[in-house]
């Protein structure tokens, strides 16, 4: 996956699945501190590079991604849809467990 490739290439590591839950239950105010350089690139990798595989491109492409919320639906054929259900970003992660 190119996009674990380029996290390895900044961090000389592989972020572990622990990592991203325990990035992604960090307080947003705490990402601006230098100590946390590391969590804030992981957690714009998580949402620009990862949840686009999970979720479809057509349910969280650029134009959707940057101006809506994981939860925010959308009208796809007469019917309102969640750009990226639990369920899908939960399959999505432990489908990257077991890699």
């Amino acid at each position: 996956m190119s996009s674990n490739a380029e996290w390895f290439d900044k961090f000389a590591k592989i972020p572990t699945l622990v990592t991203i839950q325990e990035t992604l239950k960090l307080n947003p105010a705490d990402l601006d501190k230098a100590e946390h350089e590391e969590q804030k690139e992981l957690l714009l990798w998580y949402y620009d590079r990862w949840l686009p595989v999970v979720a479809g491109k057509h349910f969280w492409r650029d134009e959707i991604r940057y101006f809506k919320l994981l939860t925010d639906t959308q009208d796809v054929a007469g019917k309102q849809k969640v750009n990226c259900t639990v369920t899908s970003e939960a399959f999505g992660l432990l489908n990257y467990e077991n890699y």
